[in-house]
């Protein structure tokens, strides 16, 4: 099935703002939304006529998709994992005159989730009311001139669970990593960088979040397995 690519701008706007869509796939036509809006998801129900004890099937491009919605420990990773490494085995043992290096490029964890509306005074300091780049790594844009009041209260209400580096204190320690730097870079990580020390994470408005995430500085997520065989 080929798309126009407006008609995927379409879909994609329709999702985000909480509708469904009705698609055309290779056998009849599918109705879909966001897994993250349950107004979304009752509308489904309602159009189907489908009782809520039945469940939905849910569409992931990838594995870490999946990881992201039912977890990096549920059963349906593992089995995923289980079937990864028997099609590797056979890979290696094929290619005996052949080394393989495998290793992740980030690892994985499961959440718990700040609501950045939760405390005023602090919401209140931010001139874009949403963080960007990704909920445990997360970048917020902040009045001028209340710089200084938003770590203040960043410290107070998050201290313990995220390390708080100014935009000066990010670029320094190339936090990013080494490399040309894109001529956006500077906007996109916003006044401050907020990163995850443990299983926290960010949250806006009334999406419930993701089952795990990555791009936090955990034990779990900042040692990946490196595997080396023949």
């Amino acid at each position: 099935m080929i798309y126009q690519s407006h008609q995927l701008s379409e879909a994609l706007a329709m999702i985000t703002q909480e509708d469904v869509i009705v698609f055309p796939t290779d056998t009849v036509y599918g109705i879909g939304a966001s897994i993250h809006s349950p107004n979304a998801l009752d509308k489904i129900f309602e159009i189907k006529n489908r009782p809520t004890e039945k469940s939905l099937i849910v569409l992931c491009a990838n594995e870490e998709q999946l990881e992201k919605i039912v977890g990096p420990l549920s059963v349906e990773v593992k089995k995923l994992i289980e079937n990864i490494d028997a099609r590797l085995k056979d890979l290696v043992s094929n290619n005996k005159d052949v080394s393989f290096i495998f290793l992740a490029d980030h690892g994985h964890q499961d959440a718990k989730y700040f609501h950045i509306e939760e405390h005023q005074d602090f919401f209140n300091t931010l001139r874009i009311d949403q963080f960007s780049i990704e909920p445990r790594a997360c970048a917020f844009f902040v009045k001028e001139g209340l710089e200084e009041r938003f770590k203040e209260l960043a410290t107070k209400y998050y201290g313990e669970h995220f390390y708080i580096l100014s935009k000066d204190e990010v670029i320094k320690n190339n936090v990013f990593g080494l490399g040309k730097e894109n001529e956006r870079f500077r906007y996109c990580i916003g006044d401050f960088l907020l990163v995850s020390k443990d299983e926290w994470a960010f949250n806006q408005g009334e999406e419930e979040g993701l089952k795990s995430h990555h791009a936090g500085s955990s034990k779990e997520e900042i040692e990946i397995s490196l595997a080396w065989f023949n």
